[in-house]
């Protein structure tokens, strides 16, 4: 009985950690593209802002500085997330794009993305380019996978064990 209780415990603290890392849900700073071109619409997402405050979005190429939009935090959680749109005028190559506002506790706060503003494709070439530009937007499964799988060889382990014992009672 005592090994049952220790293989039903350790199987709880394997499959515990493995659990309790898909229960959390992180929020990573991003923008829909590195390598926009002028004139293109981008996403951008941002946390770590003050609630309700207002968060700018600033091209910087070279020595170049423009405002490229505005946006506002989330009430709830301080996050960002909204389009801008690169001026068609956007010089090519390593720009910077910024989200600047507050914290929670009023200091500054700059989020930096590098971008490679690329030239403006033409609609054969675009039509010709290989690659995808959609995000990954899945959960990575194979581990819970792997320990779903784990918990349920243990499981029957233990099943087998069980019987076992009652047949040699018996």
């Amino acid at each position: 009985m005592r090994r049952l209780f220790f293989v039903l415990a350790l199987a709880v603290a394997v499959g515990a950690p493995a659990g309790a890392a898909f229960a959390q849900s992180y929020q990573i700073d991003s923008l829909s593209t590195t390598t926009p071109t002028p004139g293109q619409t981008i996403h951008v997402h941002g946390n770590g802002f003050a609630p309700s405050s207002s968060v700018g979005v600033i091209q910087t190429c070279g020595s170049t500085k423009s405002t490229i939009g505005s946006l506002t935090a989330s009430s709830n959680d301080g996050t960002v997330d909204g389009d801008v749109a690169l001026p068609a005028t956007a010089p090519t190559g390593t720009c910077t794009i910024s989200l600047l506002g507050t914290n929670p506790d009023g200091s500054p706060r700059s989020l930096d993305f590098s971008v490679t503003v690329a030239a403006a494709q033409t609609a054969a070439a675009a039509a010709t380019s290989s690659g995808s530009s959609l995000p990954f937007t899945g959960a990575m499964v194979g581990p819970m996978i792997a320990a779903a799988v784990g918990l349920v060889l243990v499981g029957a382990s233990l099943v087998a064990s069980v019987r076992r014992r009652r047949r040699a009672l018996v």
